[in-house]
């Protein structure tokens, strides 16, 4: 299974989550179901996230298009990082 392992610091944490939950059929429409989200405890306008990815290349689209570059900007997305990972089990 691939994942999208994201870390967005967000200028406020309540915009960001409010703005990031209303995009949930944007990111399913690009084949991402969320999994969790964290916030940091140290620094709560750090988020972590994680989607399951139905498709790199349909994720890579989504995460590169004009509309995801306003919506981070809108919910006061500072700085952000996107790894795509895979599961390779327990110890």
């Amino acid at each position: 299974m691939i994942y999208l392992l994201c870390r967005n610091t967000v200028e406020d944490f309540a915009r960001w989550k409010a703005i990031f939950a209303s995009h949930d059929a944007a990111h399913l429409n690009a084949g991402l179901r969320l999994i969790n989200t964290w916030r940091g405890i140290e620094h709560p306008n750090t988020v972590f996230f994680i989607f399951e990815v139905e498709s790199i290349h349909k994720a890579r689209k989504f995460i590169r298009s004009p509309d995801s570059a306003e919506a981070a900007e809108g919910s006061g997305v500072i700085e952000s990082d996107y790894q795509f990972v895979e599961d390779i089990g327990g110890y």
